[in-house]
Protein backbone atom coordinates (compact mmCIF):
# COMPACT_ATOMS: atom_id res chain seq x y z
CA UNK A 1 0.00 0.00 0.00
CA UNK A 2 1.94 3.05 -1.20
CA UNK A 3 2.20 5.73 1.44
CA UNK A 4 1.05 3.53 4.33
CA UNK A 5 2.94 1.47 6.84
CA UNK A 6 1.42 -2.01 6.76
CA UNK A 7 2.08 -5.37 8.30
CA UNK A 8 0.95 -8.85 7.37
CA UNK A 9 -0.42 -11.03 10.14
CA UNK A 10 -1.89 -14.51 10.18
CA UNK A 11 -5.33 -15.16 11.65
CA UNK A 12 -6.55 -18.73 12.15
CA UNK A 13 -10.25 -19.20 11.38
CA UNK A 14 -12.02 -22.55 11.19
CA UNK A 15 -8.72 -24.42 11.27
CA UNK A 16 -7.30 -22.46 8.30
CA UNK A 17 -4.77 -19.65 8.24
CA UNK A 18 -5.57 -16.33 6.58
CA UNK A 19 -2.86 -13.81 5.80
CA UNK A 20 -4.12 -10.28 6.37
CA UNK A 21 -2.39 -7.08 5.33
CA UNK A 22 -3.38 -4.36 7.79
CA UNK A 23 -2.29 -0.89 8.79
CA UNK A 24 0.58 -1.02 11.25
CA UNK A 25 -1.03 1.52 13.61
CA UNK A 26 -3.96 3.87 14.18
CA UNK A 27 -2.06 7.06 13.41
CA UNK A 28 -2.09 7.00 9.62
CA UNK A 29 -4.28 9.40 7.66
CA UNK A 30 -4.27 10.72 4.12
CA UNK A 31 -7.22 12.08 2.16
CA UNK A 32 -5.73 13.99 -0.78
CA UNK A 33 -8.87 13.80 -2.95
CA UNK A 34 -11.39 14.40 -0.14
CA UNK A 35 -13.19 11.04 -0.47
CA UNK A 36 -13.07 10.37 3.27
CA UNK A 37 -14.37 13.83 4.08
CA UNK A 38 -17.27 13.41 1.63
CA UNK A 39 -18.06 10.03 3.22
CA UNK A 40 -18.05 11.58 6.69
CA UNK A 41 -14.89 9.81 7.86
CA UNK A 42 -12.81 11.95 10.22
CA UNK A 43 -9.05 11.80 10.57
CA UNK A 44 -9.55 10.17 13.99
CA UNK A 45 -11.58 7.28 12.57
CA UNK A 46 -9.79 6.99 9.21
CA UNK A 47 -7.42 4.12 10.13
CA UNK A 48 -9.98 2.04 12.04
CA UNK A 49 -11.04 0.08 8.93
CA UNK A 50 -7.45 -1.10 8.47
CA UNK A 51 -6.99 -3.03 11.72
CA UNK A 52 -7.86 -6.61 12.61
CA UNK A 53 -10.57 -6.21 15.26
CA UNK A 54 -11.84 -8.91 17.65
CA UNK A 55 -15.34 -8.30 16.23
CA UNK A 56 -14.02 -8.96 12.72
CA UNK A 57 -12.45 -12.21 13.89
CA UNK A 58 -15.75 -13.19 15.57
CA UNK A 59 -17.66 -12.48 12.34
CA UNK A 60 -15.13 -14.51 10.35
CA UNK A 61 -15.49 -17.40 12.81
CA UNK A 62 -19.26 -17.25 12.34
CA UNK A 63 -18.79 -17.09 8.54
CA UNK A 64 -16.79 -20.33 8.75
CA UNK A 65 -19.96 -22.16 9.85
CA UNK A 66 -22.68 -20.13 8.12
CA UNK A 67 -24.86 -22.13 5.72
CA UNK A 68 -23.98 -20.76 2.27
CA UNK A 69 -25.81 -23.08 -0.12
CA UNK A 70 -27.98 -21.03 -2.48
CA UNK A 71 -27.39 -17.75 -0.64
CA UNK A 72 -26.00 -14.46 -1.84
CA UNK A 73 -24.08 -12.79 0.97
CA UNK A 74 -23.25 -9.11 1.37
CA UNK A 75 -20.72 -8.21 4.04
CA UNK A 76 -21.41 -4.62 5.09
CA UNK A 77 -18.50 -2.80 6.67
CA UNK A 78 -15.94 -5.37 5.51
CA UNK A 79 -12.86 -3.38 6.57
CA UNK A 80 -9.98 -5.66 5.64
CA UNK A 81 -12.39 -8.32 4.40
CA UNK A 82 -11.59 -11.22 6.72
CA UNK A 83 -15.15 -12.61 6.81
CA UNK A 84 -15.47 -12.21 3.03
CA UNK A 85 -12.19 -14.11 2.59
CA UNK A 86 -13.51 -16.96 4.73
CA UNK A 87 -16.76 -17.06 2.75
CA UNK A 88 -14.97 -16.88 -0.60
CA UNK A 89 -12.64 -19.74 0.36
CA UNK A 90 -15.74 -21.79 1.20
CA UNK A 91 -17.19 -21.07 -2.27
CA UNK A 92 -19.86 -18.58 -1.20
CA UNK A 93 -21.42 -16.02 -3.52
CA UNK A 94 -20.13 -13.07 -1.48
CA UNK A 95 -19.83 -9.36 -2.14
CA UNK A 96 -17.96 -7.11 0.27
CA UNK A 97 -18.77 -3.48 0.95
CA UNK A 98 -17.48 -0.65 3.06
CA UNK A 99 -17.66 3.11 3.27
CA UNK A 100 -13.90 3.57 3.57
CA UNK A 101 -12.08 4.62 0.40
CA UNK A 102 -9.20 2.14 0.95
CA UNK A 103 -11.26 -0.93 1.88
CA UNK A 104 -11.50 -2.21 -1.70
CA UNK A 105 -7.74 -1.99 -2.22
CA UNK A 106 -6.98 -3.83 1.03
CA UNK A 107 -9.63 -6.47 0.22
CA UNK A 108 -8.05 -7.06 -3.18
CA UNK A 109 -4.57 -7.37 -1.60
CA UNK A 110 -5.85 -9.74 1.09
CA UNK A 111 -7.63 -11.97 -1.42
CA UNK A 112 -4.40 -12.23 -3.43
CA UNK A 113 -2.36 -12.98 -0.29
CA UNK A 114 -4.66 -15.95 0.32
CA UNK A 115 -4.64 -17.25 -3.24
CA UNK A 116 -8.26 -16.22 -3.84
CA UNK A 117 -9.82 -14.62 -6.89
CA UNK A 118 -10.83 -10.97 -6.46
CA UNK A 119 -13.97 -10.65 -4.34
CA UNK A 120 -16.72 -8.43 -5.78
CA UNK A 121 -16.85 -5.09 -3.96
CA UNK A 122 -19.39 -2.28 -3.75
CA UNK A 123 -19.16 1.04 -1.97
CA UNK A 124 -21.48 0.90 1.04
CA UNK A 125 -24.34 3.34 1.62
CA UNK A 126 -24.36 5.31 4.89
CA UNK A 127 -25.15 2.92 7.76
CA UNK A 128 -28.32 4.72 8.92
CA UNK A 129 -29.94 4.33 5.50
CA UNK A 130 -28.98 0.69 5.05
CA UNK A 131 -31.96 -0.86 6.86
CA UNK A 132 -34.36 1.38 4.94
CA UNK A 133 -32.74 0.48 1.64
CA UNK A 134 -32.95 -3.22 2.45
CA UNK A 135 -36.65 -2.88 3.35
CA UNK A 136 -37.29 -1.02 0.10
CA UNK A 137 -35.77 -4.00 -1.76
CA UNK A 138 -38.08 -6.45 0.01
CA UNK A 139 -35.76 -7.62 2.81
CA UNK A 140 -36.60 -7.91 6.48
CA UNK A 141 -34.12 -8.09 9.31
CA UNK A 142 -33.83 -11.64 10.61
CA UNK A 143 -33.37 -12.46 14.24
CA UNK A 144 -29.92 -11.28 15.30
CA UNK A 145 -27.42 -14.04 15.88
CA UNK A 146 -26.64 -14.66 19.52
CA UNK A 147 -23.51 -13.16 20.94
CA UNK A 148 -20.71 -15.12 19.42
CA UNK A 149 -18.10 -16.81 21.56
CA UNK A 150 -15.14 -18.12 19.64
CA UNK A 151 -13.29 -21.25 20.59
CA UNK A 152 -11.77 -20.58 24.00
CA UNK A 153 -13.05 -17.00 24.02
CA UNK A 154 -15.79 -15.41 26.11
CA UNK A 155 -19.00 -14.11 24.55
CA UNK A 156 -18.45 -10.70 23.03
CA UNK A 157 -20.71 -7.70 23.03
CA UNK A 158 -22.40 -7.03 19.74
CA UNK A 159 -24.41 -9.05 17.31
CA UNK A 160 -24.40 -10.14 13.72
CA UNK A 161 -27.38 -8.91 11.77
CA UNK A 162 -28.80 -10.74 8.80
CA UNK A 163 -31.55 -9.95 6.31
CA UNK A 164 -33.85 -12.31 4.44
CA UNK A 165 -36.03 -11.69 1.44
CA UNK A 166 -39.43 -10.87 2.96
CA UNK A 167 -41.41 -11.03 -0.26
CA UNK A 168 -40.75 -11.21 -3.99
CA UNK A 169 -39.61 -7.86 -5.27
CA UNK A 170 -39.31 -6.64 -8.82
CA UNK A 171 -36.92 -3.91 -9.77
Amino acid sequence: MPGYEVETTTVRIGGLDYRIRALRDRLQYADPDGRAERAGISSATWPLFGLVWPSGVALAEAAATLPIEGRRILEVGCGLGLASLVLARRGADVTASDLHPLAEEFLRENAALNGLAPIPYRDAPRVGAFGKRMAAQGYARAEPWPRFAGVGAPARRGRILSFVRAAPHSV
